[in-house]
């Protein structure tokens, strides 16, 4: 088994990094329908854009995990505050060096982009408490609280 390289998505890595998304949205939201071409446009848009990053865990070339992070200004004070979105390690590859890597290197990004606040948590229920104590264990602290609400009605 080879290292884990972690890197940035990159145009030839879409259609594997879709099929990464679908088997993260059928394990942890399933209740969401995945549409392959929106997915694609999302990719698209972060390699173009300055304020938007996809980075990849890949090990014996195939793709094994991501993030989903972006920077925004602040809207009382100069500067910018970047969010870790999303973060998915395939099942298979849980408890590595994956994740580990992952969250450092989008905190390193945060950095470049000189944030004044870095923000990451869990926006599911899955794994919830596991989820948490591992961005404690990357620095972060609780601050907030993420609450949810459904529309179920435009579930499709």
């Amino acid at each position: 088994m080879s290292d884990t390289i972690i890197r940035e998505l990159d145009e030839g890595d879409i259609q594997a990094f879709i099929d990464l998304c679908q088997e993260q949205a059928a394990e942890t939201i399933p209740h969401m329908s995945f549409e392959r071409d929106v997915v694609e446009r999302y990719a698209q848009d972060a390699i173009m854009a300055d304020d938007f990053l996809v980075l990849l865990a890949e090990r014996d070339d195939a793709l094994i995990g991501f993030p989903v992070g972006f920077a925004n200004p602040y809207m009382f004070c100069r500067g910018v505050t970047c969010e870790q979105e999303i973060m998915y390690v395939r099942l298979q590859n849980r408890g590595g060096f994956a994740a580990a890597g992952l969250i450092r290197a989008f905190t390193l990004w945060a950095e470049e982009k000189q944030a004044l606040e870095t923000y990451t948590g869990v926006a599911n229920a899955f794994h919830t408490e596991r989820a948490t104590s591992f961005f404690k264990r990357a620095g972060y602290e609780p601050v907030g609280t993420y609450l949810r609400k459904i529309r179920h009605d435009l579930l499709h």
